[in-house]
C-alpha cells in the first residue's frame, strides 16, 4: 500500500507472472473518468459520501496527469491490472516503477499528486468523505489515544524483594508436601526464584555503586569551582574544571 507518508523513492520489484489475477472483471459496472481522479457529478444530484469511478489509459504515449484530493475528500486508488508508472508531488518521487494489480493508495484531503503512466492502466477509485473518518479529522491524536502504552514501572518479578518472598512461598510449600514429584517441583521452583533475587539484587548494587562513584568524582571536580566562586573568581578562565 502506498499513502502520501510513503518514502521518497520508494520501488515495487514485483514482476507479474502468467496467473496473475484479473480484477477488472467486477469494476466493468462502475462509470468511467474522462479525466483522472474526476467522476462525472450529475447537475442537480447531491454528491455522496462515497463516490466510485474507473481511469483506464489504453494508448502507448506517456501520459501525464495532475490531480489534488478535494479538500473535504481521501482518495482510494486500486490497480486493476499490472501497470508502470511515475508518482511525484513537486521534488518528492513517491512511487516509480512497476505496479501490480491489487497494489492500493490512499492520498490524504489537499494533496496534490502528479501521475505518468507509461503503458496501459486500469484503475478503481473511491472518493470517500472525511466525515467517514471523524477520527481522522482532528488529526493523528485520536488514533495516538488507542496505541498500545508503554509501561514503565517495573514489574513485581524485577525485584529482588519479591522474588525472595516467591521463593520462600515455595520453600513452604516444598516442605508441607505430600508427594515426592510435588516437593522436587516446588524445591526447584524456589531454588529459581533465590537465584533470581541474588541476580536482581547484585545488579542494584551495582549500579548504585556505579552511581555512587560518579557523584563522588563529580563532588571532587566540582570544589575548585565552588571554591573560586565563593572567593569571587573575576573571569571563568581562571576555574579548572
Amino acid at each position: 500500500m502506498l499513502t502520501d507518508m510513503q518514502a521518497a523513492g520508494a520501488r515495487l520489484t514485483h514482476q507479474p507472472g502468467a496467473r496473475e489475477p484479473d480484477f477488472s472483471q467486477g469494476a466493468r459496472a462502475f462509470p468511467h473518468e474522462r479525466k483522472w481522479r474526476q467522476p462525472e457529478q450529475r447537475a442537480g444530484v447531491a454528491r455522496e459520501d462515497i463516490t466510485i469511478s474507473r481511469f483506464t489509459y489504453a494508448q502507448t504515449a506517456v501520459r501525464r496527469e495532475d490531480a489534488t484530493t478535494p479538500p473535504d475528500r481521501y482518495f482510494f486508488s486500486i490497480a486493476l491490472k499490472s501497470t508502470r508508472l511515475k508518482l511525484t508531488r513537486g521534488s518528492q518521487t513517491i512511487f516509480d516503477g512497476a505496479m501490480p494489480a491489487g497494489t492500493l493508495y490512499v492520498g490524504a484531503p489537499s494533496k496534490p499528486l502528479c501521475a505518468q503512466f507509461l503503458v496501459l492502466c486500469d484503475f478503481l477509485h473511491f472518493h470517500i468523505s472525511a466525515n467517514c473518518f471523524p477520527s481522522l479529522q482532528q488529526g493523528t491524536e485520536p488514533l495516538l489515544g488507542r496505541l498500545p502504552r508503554v509501561q514503565h514501572r517495573r514489574q513485581p518479578h524485577d525485584t529482588a524483594a519479591w522474588c525472595a518472598e516467591r521463593a520462600e512461598a515455595d520453600q513452604l510449600a516444598a516442605a508441607a508436601a505430600e508427594n515426592d514429584n510435588v516437593r522436587h517441583r516446588f524445591e526447584l521452583s524456589a531454588a529459581s526464584w533465590s537465584a533470581r533475587a541474588e541476580m536482581l539484587e547484585r545488579m542494584a548494587n551495582n549500579i548504585r555503586a556505579r552511581a555512587e562513584a560518579a557523584q563522588a568524582e563529580w563532588n571532587e571536580e566540582d570544589v575548585p569551582l565552588r571554591a573560586a566562586l565563593r572567593a569571587g573568581a573575576e573571569e571563568p578562565s581562571d576555574v579548572r574544571l
